[in-house]
């Protein structure tokens, strides 16, 4: 049995060539992100730090007796109140309301509504005042989502988006429509006989294709190699695992066969991981970036 994790430390440790001239590596180690975890698996403290070392988001989250979020507490940098959050359910547990405190005394509502299978029907956020600031609604067939439409202050239509899906449920087809059309996207799948996506279209709104994703799976169904193609050029990311699944090796490489960016992953005897290795190159449009990320955990 795999033990349960209490808390997890990450610490970043940044290598650097000192100066143009030097051929010495610099090695710099500073906090990255800590969490602590209860014994339900709920994330009841999140803390990232910034470049320095310092707090700069801190999170903290209280949940009732059913393992729901109950309230969210954050923090900025220098660890002062930024805004707090806290959740109203009804009898089934689903959301009803959602109250976002502002530290000027001022309260965001955000309601729910649900249909019969409890799907979320519609979303209205107002202020404390009770004036609609934005809403969303949702409409499904089969308990699958069709249509999302988001809607202004003054209830004007402002973007929808459009899933269709294939008798497997797999999403053939999504699009977004705006008022700006030129953030109009429509993204066209295709899947294997085991539900893997195996290609993505990607159309503006003038129908031109624009972006184009292939897909490679193993026996497995594990991913393991991926192209992308776009405007700026091809990226091609190959994956490799250990004999527990867990991802080792992901490396892409541009169309010239040179490294993107590869990253080397190291795990427990529970798949917990230890450490990773990330080397990004710029290919000269930019800083390389070459660091290690270190996991330590406490266990109940």
């Amino acid at each position: 049995m795999n033990k349960q994790i209490k808390t997890e430390s990450i610490f970043k440790i940044d290598i650097v060539i000192e100066n143009i001239n030097s051929e010495e590596l610099n090695i710099k180690e500073r906090n990255y992100s800590y969490k602590e975890i209860n014994e339900e698996g709920n994330i009841t403290l999140e803390i990232n730090y910034d470049p320095f070392g310092a707090v700069a988001e801190k999170i903290i989250r209280t949940f009732n007796e059913k393992s729901h979020l109950k309230e969210e507490v954050y923090y900025d940098e220098g660890e002062e109140l930024a805004e707090r959050k806290t959740y109203e359910r009804n009898d089934d547990e689903t959301l009803k309301f959602e109250y976002t405190h502002y530290l000027d005394g001022s309260v965001d509502t955000l309601s729910y509504k649900y249909d019969n299978e409890k799907n979320v029907v519609s979303k209205v956020l107002t202020d404390d005042e009770g004036y609609i600031e934005s809403s969303e609604k949702f409409a499904y067939k089969n308990n699958k989502l069709i249509k999302k439409e988001i809607f202004n202050e003054n209830e004007k239509l402002i973007e929808k988006l459009d899933y269709k899906y294939d008798e497997k449920g797999n999403i053939l087809e999504y699009s977004n429509h705006e008022d700006d059309k030129y953030n109009n996207f429509k993204i066209v799948s295709e899947y294997d006989e085991n539900g893997n996506r195996i290609k993505s279209l990607k159309y503006n709104s003038n129908e031109q294709l624009i972006q184009k994703s292939s897909y490679s799976f193993d026996k497995k169904n594990r991913a393991i190699k991926s192209i992308d193609e776009d405007g700026r050029g091809i990226s091609i990311t190959h994956l490799n695992y250990d004999k527990n699944d867990n991802t080792i090796i992901q490396e892409e490489v541009n169309a010239n066969d040179e490294i993107n960016s590869r990253v080397e992953r190291q795990y427990d005897n529970d798949g917990n991981i230890l450490e990773s290795k990330t080397f990004i190159d710029m290919h000269g449009m930019g800083i390389n970036q070459n660091y290690n990320l270190k996991y330590k955990y406490e266990f109940y």
